[in-house]
């Protein structure tokens, strides 16, 4: 009995202690995820609201991480942990604002946030009331639009539409010019409308617009080299929340702050006792969400970076972890990346590869690192499907904390390696501005010749000029190369050849000739042809793949496509111009009409109708025609 005793209590004792180590590992696993998962819990709680500029909620979510920021040891950046900023924000209120159907028995009223919300408004001070008959042909622009097809959201001939929203996809209020009303319905509020067709409807916003003073957070460990930078940022605002609902940014973009929250403990714990070799800044980023043509999100901030140091590279993480079969972690360089900055993002991937992770490095894909000139994204959305973006349904159940929790460490695993003075090759630091190279390279150019070359070196860096310029004029030009065209007013009228690279063929200071026949040139600017730049870009469709990134710019990403006598025309955003191209069996030429005399016409029968009256759809069909002639007859 003695010994059946003895064994009872080893064997306890046993269980005891398997016990104890078991619930240790779940304790060191939790404790693993506690900054990620606690973020991630806050930054998508009722309390933040969806996270929206300019509301509570944003800001107490960017406290939030300042509060850690300052917990952790981060440093203020120049004296403090906000960089403000003021941008437009609009207040909707919500009890004043409508959606009414008048039938011959009563009046169905709708709620706004739980029923409809707006995706766009054609006032400026958000303040709407749209009063119109509802329909379902999409070519009675008379009439309000009822609809499934979103791409009609493209068609600016239509003045008012409304769009199911099935997925119930949040949108941002934030004051635009437009001359359109868009708006967004729920399933069953859909479905009543089709029962509805013919009927009047009303629909009001009774919104405000103020400029608000705002802020990101930013937080540093300095380091011994004051002229450089490494900026690790991440958008921390969302759509916010309307009626019932809070659309709470799981995905976009708490796990991207949670992410780099993470980052910054863990590299604030590596040099507690030393410092990096150059300045480390985190910046939780505001305003990401509400895209205005080149200032959006991060762009005030990296300005005053770039201006401030001779060199600054940017990492931006934005929507990580999410749970799928597929786990790739993409990196999007910046196309006008340095090229040893371009070697770092290679060198990421394989060390995401090397920890067991899998990931991928491709093509540029606009976001906040497009702010700096050496930038990349991190990402682990991989096919660029915003079908998870922006919906309800983007709540914390929808992230693997472990993906996101190895994604976050491997990144700052790769830093600390990388910042070892051993390894700051892979990126090119330099004791001078970006302005003062700018100012040595422009000094350098006026003194060559059209025509020619040459490497220069500064401070260690290899630069290559050119004069590749020549300025003339479209009456000039014309009698030339003796071209078949009407009579059309005058113009200056810019060349810009293609000099070629040759920074690895050439000593330094070795002043080169390079080719300056007319099939050599890139593209012909006619800088003020009534008023209006005019662009012409040459393609050799045997170059096409070099130039397939300014095709795919230029032509792929037209949208609102008209035609004028047979020849397509569209708009280009991007350039903020009117784009066709011409073509035959070895050149392409893409035309570009900057928009800066169109921008007052507000849909594409009127911008048809001026480029008709003015004749510069006349002149854009026989120049383009008369530049592939003469390029086809000197081609070699």
């Amino acid at each position: 009995m003695i010994r059946n005793k003895k064994h009872i209590t080893i064997l306890a004792l046993t269980i005891l202690l398997l016990l104890t180590l078991l619930l240790t590992s779940c304790s060191n696993t939790n404790n693993k995820y506690k900054t990620t998962k606690e973020s991630m819990i806050y930054l998508t709680s009722d309390e933040c609201e969806g996270r929206r500029q300019g509301t509570p909620g944003n800001e107490l979510a960017l406290d939030y991480a300042l509060t850690f920021f300052k917990k952790i040891g981060l440093k203020p950046y120049e004296g403090s942990y906000y960089f403000k900023f003021e941008k437009p924000c609009v207040e909707i209120n919500e009890e004043n604002s409508s959606m009414k159907v008048f039938t011959d028995k009563d009046i169905i009223a709708y709620e706004y946030g739980n029923d409809f919300i707006e995706n766009v408004v054609s006032s400026s001070n958000y303040n709407i009331d749209v009063k119109s008959k509802l329909s379902d042909n999409c070519n009675d622009n008379t009439c309000a639009i009822l609809t499934k097809d979103n791409t009609l959201i493209r068609n600016k001939d239509i003045k008012t539409l409304i769009i199911l929203n099935e997925e119930k996809r949040g949108c941002i209020p934030f004051p635009t010019i437009d001359d359109r009303n868009i708006f967004l319905v729920s399933k069953q509020v859909y479905e009543d409308l089709c029962k509805n067709i013919g009927n009047e409807i009303h629909i009001s916003i009774d919104g405000n617009v103020e400029n608000k003073e705002q802020n990101h957070g930013v937080g540093m460990i300095a380091g011994d080299n004051n002229s450089a930078a490494i900026v690790i940022n991440a958008h921390i605002d969302h759509v916010g929340s309307a009626g019932n609902y809070i659309w709470r940014g799981a995905l976009d973009n708490a796990s991207g702050v949670s992410s780099l929250l993470h980052i910054a403990e863990k590299l604030s714990h590596k040099y507690s006792d030393e410092k990096p070799p150059v300045d480390i800044i985190f910046c939780i980023s505001n305003s990401e969400e509400v895209y205005e043509k080149y200032d959006f999100g991060i762009s005030n901030f990296a300005n005053h970076l770039q201006d401030k140091y001779s060199n600054v590279y940017n990492i931006n993480l934005d929507c990580i972890g999410q749970k799928t079969d597929d786990k790739e972690i993409v990196i999007f360089p910046n196309e006008i990346s340095d090229e040893l900055f371009n070697d770092m993002a290679q060198s990421l991937s394989d060390f995401f590869i090397e920890n067991g992770l899998k990931a991928v490095v491709k093509e540029n894909y606009y976001a906040e690192q497009a702010c700096f000139k050496n930038g990349l994204l991190i990402s682990t959305i991989t096919d660029k499907d915003f079908s998870q973006i922006h919906v309800l349904d983007d709540t914390i159940d929808r992230i693997d904390f472990e993906y996101l929790y190895n994604t976050a460490d491997a990144i700052g695993e790769f830093l600390i390696k990388y910042l070892d003075e051993e390894n700051l090759n892979i990126v090119s630091f330099s004791n001078i501005s970006n302005k003062q190279i700018d100012k040595i390279m422009n000094e350098e150019e006026k003194a060559l010749d059209f025509g020619q070359l040459k490497i220069i070196d500064i401070d260690g860096s290899k630069y290559q000029i050119s004069n590749n310029t020549q300025i003339s004029t479209l009456d000039e030009f014309t009698q030339k190369f003796e071209l078949n065209l009407n009579s059309y007013p005058d113009s200056k009228l810019t060349l810009v050849y293609n000099p070629g690279i040759y920074l690895n063929k050439l000593q330094i200071n070795e002043v080169h000739e390079f080719d300056t026949n007319i099939n050599n040139v890139n593209y012909i600017i006619l800088d003020d042809y009534l008023n209006t730049p005019i662009y012409f870009h040459i393609i050799r469709k045997d170059n096409l793949e070099q130039e397939k990134d300014l095709y795919r710019n230029c032509i792929s990403d037209i949208q609102d496509k008209f035609t004028i006598d047979d020849t397509t025309y569209g708009v280009n955003e991007n350039y903020n111009s009117i784009v066709t191209k011409n073509e035959n069996e070895e050149y392409i030429i893409i035309s570009m009409v900057e928009l800066k005399s169109t921008q007052k016409y507000s849909n594409t029968k009127d911008i048809a109708e001026y480029l008709k009256t003015s004749n510069t759809h006349d002149f854009i069909q026989q120049f383009s025609s008369e530049l592939i002639k003469i390029f086809t007859a000197n081609s070699y």
